[in-house]
């Protein structure tokens, strides 16, 4: 029996091979942990927060699937420099999924795991 791959785009591809700002920060000011118990993927996200609650910078360990990890990395660069405000009033999962060029319609909890 094969297995049919999955429609991911090439932007989801290269962020799987090639995450940005992945891994464990030393002594972050914030850290945040969100997991999908249907799955199993987990995303850890470790900030460090400016005096003016800027987000100074962000970055992610995760345990999942390729779309798990391409939405943890774009959701770094997406909010690195922003206000906590403003992040949670603009970020959205279907933001995330637009700007890793889609997720098949199986993966887009991986969107909102991303966004917490």
């Amino acid at each position: 029996m094969s297995r049919i791959p999955l429609p991911y785009s090439q932007k989801v591809i290269d962020l799987f091979r090639n995450p940005k700002n992945q891994g464990k920060m030393e002594n972050p000011t914030v850290t945040s942990v969100a997991g999908n118990p249907a799955c199993g993927d987990m995303i850890t996200f470790y900030m460090k927060i400016k005096d003016q609650k800027i987000i100074e910078k962000i970055t992610f360990e995760s345990y999942g699937c390729a779309a798990n990890i391409a939405t943890a990395s774009i959701v770094t660069e997406m909010i690195k420099g922003m206000s906590l405000e403003n992040t949670w009033k603009e970020l959205t999962w279907k933001k995330v999924a637009e700007e890793v060029g889609g997720l098949p319609s199986v993966k887009s909890h991986c969107g909102i795991l991303a966004v917490g």
